[in-house]
């Protein structure tokens, strides 16, 4: 086990150590297996001037050098001379035997108990196998012992990098970054941390800034620069420029570094460019095969690819050499999940042609409930957008729909923890059931629609389209086609445009990638819809479409907007706030006292006054009459009116809710139950439709739509609502039986009306409507 044991003369009060969200105590005994001994060497970072030691220089020096077998021998005959226990536990560490690392480590913080760097290179170690708490409270230690030690104020940053504060990670960053007071090594490494964080947020000057400052650094200095120039190709990657000669150069200092193809794989992964980021994965397990990390994210884009056999392959790979990397061991268990519990369904079945157009993945068990739903929806929101983005798939869409959250979050990102309802990568999306989100508030239909939307954003540009303009895309699309048409604006966006929070155009992109408060991302969200909206109504839908195409030459959003609409950025940030004040402005200057409205309506509810409720409900429907988010106005009109008995009332307000948009699942039922009582069939199977984009999985929809679909002489429509309600494993299995039976007797089928007949007899032998049938049919026969 690699364990911390404890010991009473360590220091480690600094506050420091409260920078990751779960406390971190110094000495909490962590464990990992380590890795078994092996005479080989594995990857070995630069260690850019951390130890002074000759001796363990030449021998990293041959390894980064490309000398493989010279190194391994050089650490082999080093470690038998008399060297100090952390240098030992660095040969150790360089030949992949962590667990003896460990224990010179754990020696060495004996021997040497004021020195501070044996706790930092053990934190390196502790971050090596991902124990990220654990490492941070090594470094905390060191720095107790010399607060200005840079080596720890890195150790912390990257460690901080795995999930702790940001701010307490800038701080280590900042001190490491004064001019003068680092070492050379210790200050390179924190340039590149600061290049990799500005290029992640699509901060390409600030990021070339930073690498020509660290370029002119390391020939000052004299540092290594294999890592220095896998961080320009990366850059160059991302800014369309030749990335080729920064491999090349990388390479040439140290011939066997996989990271010159990964670092520029995992950077083309942030910007969406998951093809290439497979390919520069590929060549990085090529050239360095125990290249763990980048073998586990070449699995990860293969299943973004649908290169699911090849996918597993790598996945299994990369557990075999390092069984502890949380992705991989996250993928793994997702794997199983994969292959064990879920099914395809492929259509048309059979293809007209050589591939199909859709394939469905869902778990076995919500197959029979989703399918034909999932279907339709998929297949429609094709038909509309080939039309509306003059675009047709070149190969099948996979719509993968996972009835566990985490199980969701693992197949999008590799690591659970994250709020996303669904990713798309390109012809493939991941989105979550209905069953992972039970609150009524989840749309697992507009989902669908909006992620879909990001398969032709993103087809259309070769994965090229800015974050925003695809969102925003997206959004719009679920307001103007989806299954629930019409601006959904929440009333936390509606408080950040009363307080002026939109961003200028050419800053949207900061809202999705650089939020500065909290639910900015939604509001940015929001706010893109809405530019769509504006370019559409303004301009025409073409305008948008020709936008997006421009972007596979590289322009940016802002230059797409000049070109395709002829204006400048400033007159479109002008004429963009005209249409929100026109659309918006009469709402948000009433803004308070609408939300006081609705306030009072909910409070007036809880306390059964329902006149009062009613009363208000109808000054926040004057305000603003489009709110139709599951806490509307109008639900509190039709409940009051309810209570009341006014079923006219109730039955007007929960119609305009539906005719807006709404789409609370229990309002729509009820809705759908008041049309049926006034003979209005054919509005009453349009709103129990419109329930199954919200909760598929509930069993009086089913058995109402059926049971409507039998009314109105369409047994096929009836039969596929009653499978499903027998999917849903209902409680009265005798009345599902029987209603599939009756269903199957409209169509003229005997052997299958036989067959769900007697089963429902055989669960309730005294159920009369299933006795009449059996007698009908008997007699039938006789005849």
């Amino acid at each position: 086990m690699l364990t911390r044991r404890e010991h009473a003369n360590v220091a480690s009060k600094s506050v420091l150590t409260s920078a990751f969200p779960v406390p971190v105590l110094a000495c909490i005994a962590a464990s990992f297996i380590g890795a078994a001994a092996s005479s080989a060497v594995l990857a070995r970072d630069p260690l850019y001037g951390a130890l002074d030691h000759p001796g363990l220089n030449t021998c990293d020096t041959l390894f980064l050098q490309g000398g493989a077998t010279e190194a391994s021998r050089c650490y082999s005959d080093l470690y038998v001379s008399d060297v100090p226990a952390q240098i030992r536990a660095e040969i150790q560490w360089a030949q992949g035997n962590l667990q003896g690392a460990n224990t010179q480590f754990q020696q060495a913080f004996n021997d040497f108990p004021d020195d501070p760097m044996v706790r930092v290179r053990w934190g390196e170690l502790f971050i090596d196998t991902y124990q990220y708490q654990e490492a941070y409270s090594l470094f905390a230690e060191a720095l107790a012992i010399d607060p200005l030690n840079a080596w720890a104020h890195i150790g912390s940053a990257s460690a901080l990098s795995e999930g702790g504060d940001p701010e307490a990670l800038n701080a280590h960053l900042a001190r490491v970054m004064e001019e003068g007071l680092a070492p050379a090594g210790a200050r390179l490494r924190g340039m590149l941390m600061v290049a990799g964080s500005l290029l992640r947020q699509d901060r390409y000057d600030e990021a070339r800034n930073t690498l020509e400052e660290a370029t002119d650094f390391v020939a000052d200095a004299d540092l290594p620069a294999m890592e220095l120039n896998a961080m320009w190709a990366a850059y160059a990657f991302m800014t369309r420029q030749d990335y080729q000669p920064y491999i090349d150069a990388s390479l040439a200092e140290s011939p066997n570094y996989g990271n010159a193809y990964f670092i520029p794989g995992y950077y083309a992964t942030i910007i969406r460019l998951y093809r290439e980021a497979t390919d520069f994965f590929q060549k990085a397990v090529d050239l360095q095969p125990d290249h763990h990390e980048a073998r586990i994210y070449l699995g990860q884009n293969m299943l973004r690819l649908n290169r699911i056999n090849e996918a597993i392959a790598e996945v299994n790979r990369s557990y075999e050499g390092d069984a502890f990397n949380p992705m991989t061991v996250n993928l793994m268990r997702l794997l199983d999940t994969f292959t064990e519990d879920f099914v395809s369904v492929s259509y048309p079945d059979p293809p007209t042609g050589p591939l199909p157009e859709l394939i469905l993945r869902m778990g076995k068990e919500e197959r029979d409930v989703l399918k034909n739903y999932a279907s339709k929806l998929s297949l429609d929101s094709m038909a509309v957008y080939n039309e509306r983005y003059r675009l047709t798939p070149k190969e099948p869409v996979v719509v993968e729909i996972y009835p566990n959250h985490e199980d969701f979050i693992v197949r999008s990102i590799g690591m659970p923890g994250v709020g996303l309802l669904g990713v798309t990568f390109g012809y493939l999306f991941a989105m979550d059931s209905p069953t992972a989100h039970p609150e009524q508030s989840y749309h697992w239909g507009t989902t669908l629609w909006h992620e879909m939307a990001h398969v032709y954003t993103l087809g259309a540009t070769s994965n090229k389209v800015p974050r925003w303009v695809s969102e925003g895309v997206s959004v719009f699309e679920e307001w103007r086609t989806g299954p629930i048409p019409g601006r959904k604006i929440p009333t936390e966006v509606l408080q950040a445009m009363s307080e002026g929070k939109f961003l200028p155009i050419a800053k949207l992109d900061d809202g999705f990638m650089r939020p500065t408060y909290q639910g900015q991302v939604i509001v940015s969200y929001m706010q893109a819809g809405l530019v769509f909206d504006f370019i559409d109504i303004e301009y025409g839908f073409d305008k948008i479409v020709d936008m997006l195409y421009l972007f596979n030459d590289g322009v940016t959003p802002v230059q797409a907007i000049e070109q395709v609409m002829g204006i400048t950025e400033k007159e479109f940030d002008e004429h963009f706030k005209q249409f929100i004040d026109i659309e918006y402005g009469p709402l948000l200057e009433s803004l308070n006292i609408w939300m006081t409205d609705l306030q009072a309506g909910y409070e007036a509810l809880q306390e059964h006054e329902w006149e009062a409720a009613s009363a208000a409900a109808d000054r926040a429907i004057f305000t603003y009459p489009d709110y139709v988010e599951n806490d509307s106005p109008y639900i509190i009109k039709a409940r009051a009116n309810r209570e009341q008995g006014r079923t006219d009332d109730q039955f007007f307000a929960l119609q305009t809710f539906w005719n807006k948009g709404g789409y609370l699942p229990d309002a729509l039922i009820a809705l759908a139950d008041l049309f049926l009582e006034r003979g209005m069939k054919d509005d009453a199977e349009a709103v129990l439709v419109d329930a199954n984009w919200a909760n598929p999985f509930r069993e009086d929809l089913h058995m109402k739509l059926g049971d409507l679909y039998m009314d109105t002489d369409r047994p096929q429509l009836a039969l596929e609502e009653y499978q499903v309600l027998l999917a849903l494993d209902p409680l009265d299995k005798a009345s599902a039986n029987y209603r599939v039976a009756n269903a199957y007797n409209a169509l003229d089928n005997a052997e299958k009306t036989m067959e769900y007949l007697m089963t429902a007899l055989d669960i309730a032998p005294q159920y009369r409507d299933a006795q009449r049938l059996l007698l009908e049919m008997t007699r039938g026969q006789n005849d």
